[in-house]
């Protein structure tokens, strides 16, 4: 409980009923598999590319001719009502993710490729493109989820 009441100190005071009732879900936390780990970080201020830059970073992706990963990206997001100004939570899932299929990183032109398809306004209109009806918009991203699968290229 305390993690949780550390966090809220940096969200306004409207969200904080959502962050904390979905807390287990929006945490920072990393889940390691077999086949793939999941990145999932809390978002408390507003959303940027430096934010998603900052979190890519931390993956520590080991970039050379034997290594690529291919990665997926969804949001976390808080929907209001535009009737009833009613908040809901949008959770990230397996449903929900950026790409059809996930894009192939490789090399630092395919991370600032990742890093430009995560500017705000793409994050926005995904959100826009995932909410459950057009009485709804989005209010504000409050998480972010990287699937990472590693790719092992054997060399000719």
């Amino acid at each position: 409980m305390e993690a949780v009441n550390e966090i809220l100190r940096d969200v306004e005071d409207e969200y904080k009923e959502i962050y904390k009732k979905y807390f287990r879900t929006i945490q920072t936390r990393i889940n390691r598999g077999r086949l793939r780990t999941v990145y999932h970080f809390l978002v408390t201020g507003n959303y940027s590319r430096n934010i998603a830059k900052d979190h890519i970073s931390s993956m520590d992706f080991q970039l050379n001719i034997q290594n690529a990963y291919k990665v997926n990206v969804a949001f976390g997001f808080i929907l209001r009502n535009i009737r009833t100004q009613e908040l809901r939570f949008f959770h990230p899932s397996n449903n929900s993710m950026l790409y059809e299929l996930p894009t192939v990183v490789s090399n630092r032109n395919d991370i600032l490729r990742l890093l430009n398809d995560l500017e705000n306004e793409d994050a926005r209109a995904y959100a826009m493109a995932h909410r459950p009806s057009t009485e709804w918009r989005m209010e504000k991203i409050v998480c972010i989820r990287f699937d990472v699968y590693k790719v092992i290229t054997r060399p000719p």
